[in-house]
C-alpha cells in the first residue's frame, strides 16, 4: 500500500463508498497528508478507521447474537 491513498483507493480498500469516506473525513476519522498532492490521507489514518469499522461489525454480530437472531 503506498504512503498516503485517494479518495478513490480509500474506498476500494475498505469496501466502501466514496461518500462514506468523504465522510468520515468530514468527523475527522481520516487525516490528510499534507505532502501529498489533492486529497490523500495517510495510510495510519486508514488503517486505524480500518480497524474501528471491523470491531464495529464484530460488536454488531455479538448484539445479534445476543439477541438469538442469525448474523
Amino acid at each position: 500500500m503506498a504512503e498516503s491513498l485517494t479518495i478513490a483507493e480509500t474506498a476500494e480498500y475498505l469496501g466502501v463508498n466514496e461518500f462514506s469516506v468523504m465522510t468520515w473525513f468530514g468527523e475527522d476519522a481520516l487525516v490528510q497528508d499534507e505532502s501529498a498532492p489533492g486529497v490523500r490521507f495517510t495510510r495510519a489514518s486508514v488503517e486505524a478507521l480500518k480497524e474501528v469499522l471491523a470491531n464495529r461489525k464484530s460488536e454488531s454480530r455479538t448484539m445479534m447474537r445476543d439477541f438469538g437472531g442469525e448474523y
